[in-house]
């Protein structure tokens, strides 16, 4: 695990300056590399083979070099392919095959790697320059195309180009984007200069700038798939070998491990396999004191897996954390649980943990999210159902919400607006707004109410496209995945020198779960249906069936309410505001007087990206 930097046209005091700031990524080890203009460099947390895992890694002719951020889980296999090939290593560190990787495969190699990984790979010869992420974007990988310099540069964290005198500014093209998702999808970011990596591709550069950006995998692409289960038994027996080898390729170190465990049957599951193939963990939760906490089922969940656990409670007094855990995090993610993840992380870091697993993707891969099945309920309504619902909720009790599906908190009355609206306004949605609506922190029609100038955004009338089951969940691996969910673990986990994995995001178990049945996955009442499944054959039935408890800050309740208006008093002000005017200060100020959760979400994603403005320019 390490972070990684380099480009052309850069000199060696800068590379220098580039990895020491993101020395917390890698505290243990560093190398760099250079040939003609260009250099890289790296840093190392030392988890596989720390004494032989030095980098670069270089081919025997000298003429391949790679470093890497990430782990590689299946390089014992990928490694005995390629000794029968001819090739011989010396150390027990799995980036040590990536150099003979290239040679053998070329851009194919990325679909063979099963891991988290961002690699930058150097062709001495023809002064090549070639970047890839993993299928699913947990490791982050950025570079500079747009460099006043006009040099192209690449680094793991966008702290790094500052050191190489890249004058960075806000992009305000992407400030809708960012009200609506809380994030700015990839290859964008609210910085001008810099751009993602995205996910699942590889890039070329030339050492005349050129690029070539290819996509190399696809979370759908299973029309040539070997599983074609029919029966259910089948599929289950299926899903738990897969789901078995999954986990077990991620248990291979002797750092003490912490779990992030939660009430939920995905964590609970992956405690399970992780226990019975005999990996040595302990584990670790969050609660916020809240009516939805989670931490007694969690600490009760521990004792049935014999398990040693730790309970972290926080208090509307972590939100002064904001600032810097806004700095670790580099880019705004609009949701004030990013303080959540610190803190899991600093608790593992404590608890003198070198490792921290958590079972971030069964979401998206079985479709566990509320606006999954709001999609499926209202493509089921029909034009007139849709109609009449939509008319029923203006009217109806706001908790009738809640029992038709599992949102955080309650959403009163602009919670219920906004479901009587999807509905409403279905027909004349693009497919994906259809898919995407309900996630919105901001309707796209209201931008105009908390910004100065809001752009004028395109709706597509298409009445004939309908979402497939695998295209919506799909959907999720674009964007979703790496730029909401994943960040928010590896930037704080990272912060504290911890990696992070996610044995979940396992490209054989993607792959099986989209060979299979759609009515396996989500039905009217159930969602997950053959993942609950699965964990009834090894887990309580309480704890397989238990119904998603939405993770979140409970910003609604009154402590929290004070202390979050009582900040964004200090920090959106006019003068602050006046900095970028891309602001309205009266929508800012009816938030400030709310007391519903959802306007409680608006004020701290306007507070997070005020706070991440004010300390990035």
């Amino acid at each position: 695990m390490c972070a990684i930097v380099g480009g052309f046209s850069i000199q060696m005091n800068e590379l220098s300056a580039m990895c020491e700031s993101m020395r917390h990524r890698g505290p243990d080890d560093s190398g760099q590399f250079q040939h003609l203009n260009f250099a890289m460099g790296m840093v190392r947390l030392s988890i596989q083979d720390p004494a032989n895992g030095q980098q670069p890694f270089a081919s025997e002719n000298g003429e391949i070099q790679v470093i890497c951020n990430g782990e590689i889980y299946n390089w014992r296999e990928l490694r005995v392919q390629l000794e029968k090939r001819g090739y011989s290593f010396q150390t027990q560190c799995d980036g040590e095959i990536l150099p003979a990787c290239w040679q053998v495969w070329g851009p194919e190699m990325f679909a063979k790697l099963n891991g988290m990984f961002a690699i930058a790979i150097y062709d001495v010869k023809k002064a090549e320059l070639i970047l890839a992420r993993d299928q699913c974007g947990q490791k982050p990988l950025y570079y500079t195309p747009k460099s006043e310099q006009g040099r192209l540069l690449f680094a793991s964290e966008i702290r790094a180009f500052k050191e190489a005198g890249v004058s960075l500014s806000p992009n305000r093209e992407q400030m809708s984007a960012y009200l609506m998702n809380r994030y700015v999808s990839e290859p964008d970011t609210l910085f001008k200069e810099v751009n993602t990596v995205p996910a699942a591709h590889w890039m070329k550069i030339s050492i005349d700038g050129v690029i070539d950006l290819q996509r190399y995998w696809k979370p759908e692409n299973v029309t040539d798939s070997e599983y074609q289960l029919d029966s259910l038994d089948d599929a289950l027996q299926v899903m738990d070998e897969v789901t078995e080898k999954a986990v077990s390729q991620t248990l291979q170190n002797e750092w003490k491990s912490v779990l992030f465990l939660s009430s939920g049957v995905d964590s609970n599951l992956l405690a399970q396999y992780m226990s019975e193939l005999g990996g040595d963990i302990s584990s670790i939760s969050i609660g916020f004191n809240s009516t939805q906490d989670e931490t007694k089922a969690a600490e009760q969940s521990a004792k049935i897996f014999g398990i040693d656990h730790q309970n972290i409670l926080l208090n509307a007094n972590v939100l002064e954390d904001l600032p810097r855990v806004i700095g670790q995090m580099e880019r705004p993610v609009g949701d004030a649980l990013i303080l959540a993840f610190d803190a899991l992380a600093k608790g593992s870091k404590d608890a003198g943990a070198r490792v921290a697993y958590g079972a971030e993707g069964i979401d998206e891969h079985f479709g566990g999210y509320s606006f999954h099945k709001a999609y499926f309920q209202a493509v089921k309504l029909g034009k007139i159902g849709r109609k009449g619902a939509s008319s029923f909720l203006k009217y109806a009790p706001n908790g009738i919400i809640q029992k038709l599906a599992s949102f955080p908190a309650s959403l009163g009355d602009e919670g219920k607006k906004r479901v009587s609206n999807y509905l409403q306004g279905f027909d004349s949605f693009s497919a994906e707004w259809q898919a995407d609506y309900l996630r919105y922190l901001y309707e796209p029609g209201d931008l105009d109410q908390v910004m100065t100038s809001a752009p004028s955004i395109t709706v597509d009338k298409d009445h004939n496209k309908k979402w497939s089951m695998n295209g919506l969940l799909a959907r999720q691996y674009d964007s979703w995945l790496q730029d909401w969910s994943l960040i928010r673990q590896d930037k704080n986990t990272m912060a504290h020198s911890i990696e992070f994995r996610c044995p979940f995001l396992d490209p054989e178990l993607i792959k099986l779960a989209f060979s299979l049945r759609d009515d396996w996955k989500i039905t009217s009442r159930k969602d997950k249906l053959i993942w609950r499944q699965l964990a009834e054959k090894k887990l309580p039935s309480e704890i397989a069936w238990r119904p998603k408890v939405p993770f979140y800050l409970p910003l609604e309740q009154e402590q929290w309410r004070k202390k979050l208006v009582e900040m964004s008093h200090d920090v959106l002000n006019k003068s602050a505001l006046d900095k970028h005017g891309w602001l309205n200060t009266e929508e800012i100020g009816k938030l400030q007087n709310s007391t519903e959760f959802l306007p409680m979400k608006k004020l701290a994603s306007l507070l997070i990206f005020q706070i991440w403005y004010d300390n990035s320019f």
